[in-house]
């Protein structure tokens, strides 16, 4: 999902990160590293690479996220944020997160809230 002018990034597994931070938010589908790929159904959306799935997040036409999973060995690299920034743009806004919400979850909603805030 790369198109003319992306950045060109390294082959790492911070290379959403290094996107997230040179692009913003706004610029994700632009700045999706190119092993990656976006699956879409409605109300599911997934981040996979060619051996497994490494995000993906569950939304109701409501504006309620129902759950979002980032894989342990992904986390922290953007791919909450990504998924969310595709939910919003799918449901125009989000209008609250379903409990249970885990620490880490906690975290994500609170970047989230903050990122609202500021735009």
């Amino acid at each position: 999902m790369s198109g003319p002018g992306s950045p060109k990034l390294p082959a790492r597994k911070d290379a959403l990160q290094i996107a997230m931070n040179t692009n913003g938010l706004k610029d994700w589908r632009e700045s999706m590293p190119a092993q990656l790929r976006v699956n879409h159904t409605p109300g599911i959306v997934t981040i996979t690479d060619a051996n497994t799935t490494i995000a993906y997040c569950r939304y109701d036409e409501s504006g309620e996220i129902e759950y979002v999973f980032v894989s342990a060995s992904h986390r922290r690299m953007g791919y909450g944020k990504w998924l969310l920034a595709f939910a919003e743009e799918h449901l125009v806004t989000i209008k609250g997160f379903q409990p249970p919400i885990s620490p880490l979850g906690e975290k994500l909603v609170g970047s989230y809230k903050r990122r609202r805030r500021t735009e």
